[in-house]
């Protein structure tokens, strides 16, 4: 995989002896100079499909200028970490459990958790299982998929996924938004279709029906962010989304406690932005 990636100087960093990963090896960036700090933020972020921590490039360096300790893993079969060829490795509730199980070892605390897409499908189930590791949220269009009607299928979700899941980084590359010089980012974790499972794989997997892996945790989600949930909520829904669009997250903003919805074109680039102006800053 490419090494020289614009606007991405981080250094690699790597772990393999996760009870889940099995031995598989998973990349995160992990950022911020005031990472022992007792009071110190950390900004865990989720990449969506078919992204990596690459997405989130220009938030990581805004928030470590800040002073904020950030966290982007890159999910299996995704940017730098190992790809399973085959499809069936992959699933919700496996995915979900690997991030459980990285929190965890990375001891992470005070997290405001920031999510987009298939990003916040996995990422909204993790806080009812560690609360008092979690102090924020910032969403991007995104949703629980509890697999009810109204739900993904219902929106027509499937209809808009590119023809073939492989097309996926090609529709991605093609946006207005990502200059030349990127695209060699983007097509770096995908070089040939042996690498190409997770993209298939994660076309099938959010639930749509009551018994699909990973609806009964939404649903289990959902009374969490609406009963228990207390901490501040912003989400940014950028109604050109072809997938989760204004809809899923005017039903998301519902189904928060307070939550403020903001719509804005191109909600992922004014990220950093809006997420120090609502949060504020650590010192």
């Amino acid at each position: 995989m490419a090494t020289h990636l614009p606007d991405y100087p981080w250094a690699p960093r790597y772990v393999s002896d996760l009870p889940s990963l099995a031995g598989l090896r998973m990349h995160y960036v992990d950022e911020g100079l005031n990472v022992s700090a007792p009071q110190g933020r950390t900004w865990l972020c989720l990449h969506g499909y078919p992204g990596w921590s690459y997405s989130y490039r220009h938030l990581i360096a805004t928030m470590v200028a800040a002073g904020d300790r950030v966290v982007v893993p890159d999910m299996p079969g995704f940017g730098k970490s190992d790809k399973p060829k085959r499809e069936t490795a992959h699933s919700f509730s496996w995915h979900r459990q690997i991030l459980l199980e990285l929190i965890e070892r990375l001891d992470l605390k005070n997290i405001i958790l920031v999510v987009r897409d298939w990003g916040g499908v996995l990422g909204l189930t993790l806080p009812m299982a560690m609360p008092e590791r979690f102090a924020g949220l910032l969403a991007v269009n995104t949703m629980l998929a509890t697999g009810e009607e109204g739900g993904g299928r219902e929106q027509g979700w499937p209809a808009r996924l590119p023809n073939s899941p492989d097309k996926a980084v090609e529709t991605l590359a093609r946006s207005p938004h990502v200059n030349p010089a990127e695209l060699t980012a983007w097509r770096a974790p995908f070089p040939d279709r042996g690498h190409h499972a997770a993209l298939h794989a994660f076309t099938r997997m959010l639930p749509v029906s009551a018994r699909d892996d990973g609806a009964a945790l939404s649903r289990a989600a959902r009374q969490f962010w609406r009963q228990e949930w207390s901490h501040p909520s912003l989400l940014l829904s950028d109604p050109a989304d072809p997938l989760f669009g204004t809809i899923a997250m005017d039903t998301l903003c519902q189904d928060i406690r307070a939550c403020d919805e903001v719509s804005l074109e191109h909600a992922q680039a004014q990220l950093a932005e809006h997420a120090l102006k609502y949060f504020g800053r650590t010192r």
